[in-house]
């Protein structure tokens, strides 16, 4: 027997075996599905909240968070903001003078209004 004859010999075998072992009317996605299915309902996707109340709870953790921070915010900006003694001194003694001065290089303008 030639190599050819061989070959064709083994494929008629091996298809007359895969007709007789596996039936025709096998489909393992059903199977695959179920499977997946409970795992997939029992997690919530990326821990986002499952329930109303998990919604309620994440929205007010939010909120205290949103209020903590500007509670602790508002006394640095004040103070950042807030004119200084010696500045303030300044002001009211009229010492500041008006010089409304403006110079470009490159395209950059720095102007300065007063000193």
């Amino acid at each position: 027997m030639d190599g050819k004859t061989k070959e064709r010999l083994l494929a008629q075998t091996l298809r007359e075996h895969a007709a007789t072992a596996i039936p025709s009317d096998l489909d393992p996605w059903p199977a695959i599905r179920g499977r997946l299915r409970p795992q997939r309902a029992s997690r919530p996707r990326l821990g986002l909240p499952a329930t109303r109340l998990g919604w309620v709870v994440a929205v007010l953790a939010v909120f205290l968070a949103v209020s903590g921070a500007a509670y602790a915010v508002v006394p640095v900006l004040t103070r950042a903001f807030q004119m200084e003694a010696g500045l303030q001194h300044i002001e009211e003694s009229n010492l500041a003078k008006q010089l409304n001065l403006s110079q470009t290089i490159n395209g950059w303008t720095v102007s300065v209004q007063r000193v």
